[in-house]
């Protein structure tokens, strides 16, 4: 367990990889977590480029979201961001992946 929260806590898996990890440790998985990370071929992915430019060819294939959220519907974000999520598999930070969207969208309105 302790394993686990350091790798948490040092940002090498997010927190719903951490969430799968203590389900399959709950479950009587053996292996360690760096191992169990390893298999899953997990890794946090944390290049602000990458995941800016994941988040721009979503709003892109999305015109009528975007719209909407500039038009107010502030719901709209919410699948902007999952969206993003989905197309970085999981990989990325929610927090950075939000931040990025809502950068992208303040930069869309002032255009």
């Amino acid at each position: 367990l302790g394993e686990l929260l350091d790798s948490l806590a040092n940002n090498a898996i997010t927190s719903a990889q951490a969430k799968q990890l203590l389900i399959e440790f709950m479950d009587g998985e053996a292996r360690s977590t760096a191992e169990l990370i390893k298999a899953y071929g997990w890794k946090v992915l944390d290049d602000d480029s990458l995941i800016r430019q994941i988040a721009r060819d979503t709003l892109d294939k999305h015109p009528k979201e975007v719209s909407g959220y500039l038009k107010g519907q502030a719901r709209r974000l919410n699948f902007l961001i999952g969206k993003t999520m989905q197309a970085t598999k999981g990989q990325a930070r929610p927090q950075d992946v939000s931040r990025i969207v809502k950068e992208l969208l303040e930069s869309a309105s002032a255009d």
